[in-house]
């Protein structure tokens, strides 16, 4: 047997059970893939082929394919189990109730901003570049669920304990934000909590990928291409034609929505309440010098 087969073989015999270690080694899986989708849709555009549309799709399905792929090496290698958080007999109901609740927050914040004189709709637009967000939003969430939560959240969760993991990790996705178009310090810690914190436990709900998926989708989506804000400082240009007016704390300025208080009051809210559901239901991990021998 060749020597590619042997490392093979001995990959697919042993389980790393360090999850600090097991991060790691994740992280070399997670990150090859998304260099190899880079450099495929960079030979696409070296080749002229410049269809905008064209070159997101074809990023968009060999993104994913690849993360899925090389992640299920990974879990079949190193942890020697399924892609059960992404099986697909939970996925109606979990997309679902994430699509609602990342809907649901957003349209509350654009409902008491537009009740306060805030956000004021001029008129509405309908147009083919109004896809351009949706389809890239289906890449990036993908990417930074996967890894986020996927791999960061549950490995620092089952290494130092629900809390822990949930602060770090929602800090690392804040600071992610922090080199954004108009970011600021206030904007880093608002994607903290909204983006890193309350889908953290809202992920710890289920422990499975189809929730916040839907979520964060939902929340990007209705921002947006829905209503017409920036989105972490990407500009965007939405269904709805929106003037806002007022102090940027309100108006959440050139970073979007989820800087404005409003935002950031309503996602503590439901922070709270996906913590509290957590514990409840025991979907909750001790810190290792809380746990009995």
């Amino acid at each position: 047997m060749n020597r590619i087969s042997d490392v093979v073989k001995d990959a697919q015999g042993m389980r790393v059970k360090n999850p600090l270690l097991r991060l790691l080694i994740a992280t070399g899986f997670f990150l090859a893939p998304v260099l190899i989708a880079a450099v495929i849709k960079m030979g696409m555009r070296s080749a002229g082929i410049n269809d905008l549309l064209a070159l997101r799709l074809v990023h968009l399905f060999v993104t994913i394919g690849l993360l899925v792929w090389s992640y299920s090496l990974y879990l079949k290698w190193i942890e020697r189990r399924s892609l059960s958080e992404l099986s697909l007999r939970h996925a109606p109901r979990d997309l679902g109730i994430g699509l609602l609740v990342g809907f649901v927050l957003i349209s509350l914040s654009v409902l008491i901003l537009w009740i306060a004189g805030v956000y004021k709709v001029e008129g509405v637009q309908i147009a083919l570049r109004l896809f351009k967000w949706p389809v890239l939003f289906l890449v990036t969430v993908f990417i930074e669920e996967l890894f986020f939560r996927g791999i960061m959240l549950r490995l620092l969760d089952e290494a130092l304990g629900t809390i822990i993991a949930v602060l770090i990790s929602g800090t690392l996705f804040g600071l992610l934000h922090w080199t954004n178009e108009g970011a600021t310090l206030w904007s880093s810690l608002a994607v903290a909590v909204e983006g890193g914190i309350m889908v953290g436990f809202f992920w710890r709900l289920s422990g499975r990928l189809w929730g916040v998926l839907g979520l964060h989708y939902a929340w990007n989506t209705v921002q947006g291409p829905l209503f017409g804000f920036d989105v972490s400082g990407s500009p965007q240009m939405g269904f709805m034609q929106a003037s806002l007016t007022g102090p940027t704390i309100l108006t959440g300025g050139a970073f979007g929505l989820e800087n404005t208080i409003i935002t950031v009051t309503l996602t503590l809210i439901a922070t709270l309440i996906f913590y509290r559901m957590a514990r409840t239901r025991g979907a909750w991990t001790s810190p290792p010098w809380k746990r009995s021998v």
